[in-house]
């Protein structure tokens, strides 16, 4: 990404500030002018979700601002971005289940991540809610690959919302399917652009006390169990674009209280220092095994802070996502 190209993303981003700003304005008008609590409601819930999609644009823009200003203090021309961990982490909003503790976090290396990390509350065959949570990442960076991440983040979006329809495409209750449906969709893209994704999509199903997933090229999710029990949940497939016609299988763990998952993208593992040594996977679970009896957060800060410890402020060159998920209710 050039300066120009800067530029006008920067002057995009405030432009798209300001119509959330008048949007918010219209809203919050509407309301105050409504003649219907229902129609009151509504407008000022609208009106919220300006809010927030404003203070999410400014804390963006914000952000790109400081890394493009330090890579210009340290890196001349050069047009490689990185970034430094920051002191306090911001945590990923999520949707609750009360028996699951969850901490999320992604850190794009750019102002577009590659990576993805969604979670989803799905309504099981007993009524009962499961959570789904998934996470892909692009290989590679450049438009192509912000174009992908775009077509996935779509295709998924559309799939979610047509849950409780009759004609939808595909159950969210069954990984193996999900991975099968948006390989599919992006594999024409995938082989004219050469581009290729992991991914990873997992239920968690409290009543059955089960975790069912399948994984496409994906770094394997590390599994703590209460005793402090280490498994290797290493079952995958091809990666997303590979195939045309690849199947995902399904694997079925059992998940008890106490027990931890953590889910992450090559971003932590690949991380290297001075001494171009990567963080690696051991590291990340020492990092939980030493606190595994803890909070979702406090595992997650823990490594972080082992993270910062590698790298001693060496800048991060990757997007990374990492998800904690404990087991809080039996």
């Amino acid at each position: 990404m050039d300066s120009s190209q800067k530029r006008l993303l920067i002057a995009a981003i405030e432009k798209a500030i300001k119509r959330e700003i008048g949007a918010y304005n219209f809203y919050l008008k509407e309301a105050v002018k409504a003649d219907y609590d229902v129609a009151e409601a509504l407008f000022f819930h609208l009106a919220n979700e300006e809010e927030k999609h404003k203070t999410y644009l400014q804390k963006e823009l914000a952000r790109f601002k400081t890394i493009v200003a330090d890579k210009q203090k340290t890196s001349g021309s050069s047009d490689k971005m990185g970034y430094q961990i920051p002191e306090f982490i911001e945590l990923r909003q999520n949707q609750p289940l009360p028996f699951i503790d969850m901490s999320l976090v992604t850190m794009p290396a750019d102002m577009i991540s590659g990576d993805h990390l969604e979670t989803y509350i799905i309504e099981g065959k007993n009524k009962s809610p499961l959570l789904g949570l998934f996470l892909h990442d692009v290989m590679g960076h450049g438009e192509e690959s912000v174009h992908l991440n775009s077509i996935i983040k779509l295709w998924l979006s559309k799939t979610y919302a047509t849950q409780d329809l009759k004609d939808r495409r595909i159950d969210l209750c069954q990984p193996e399917k999900l991975l099968a449906g948006l390989n599919q969709h992006v594999y024409k893209i995938c082989h004219e652009n050469f581009k290729f994704v992991t991914a990873f999509y997992a239920i968690i199903d409290y009543h059955e006390k089960n975790l069912i997933y399948a994984s496409a090229g994906h770094e394997p999710p590390i599994l703590i169990r209460k005793n402090g029990e280490y498994i290797h949940l290493d079952q995958t497939e091809l990666v997303l674009g590979g195939m045309e016609d690849t199947s995902y299988t399904p694997v079925s763990v059992d998940f008890e209280l106490g027990d931890v998952i953590v889910l992450f993208s090559d971003g932590i593992t690949e991380v290297t220092n001075e001494e171009d040594q990567m963080f690696e996977r051991d590291n990340v679970i020492s990092a939980i095994k030493s606190v595994h009896n803890y909070s979702a957060n406090e595992i997650l800060n823990t490594i972080i802070n082992k993270l910062k410890d590698h790298v001693k402020g060496q800048p991060i060159q990757d997007d990374f996502s990492l998800a904690v998920l404990k087991v809080i209710k039996s």
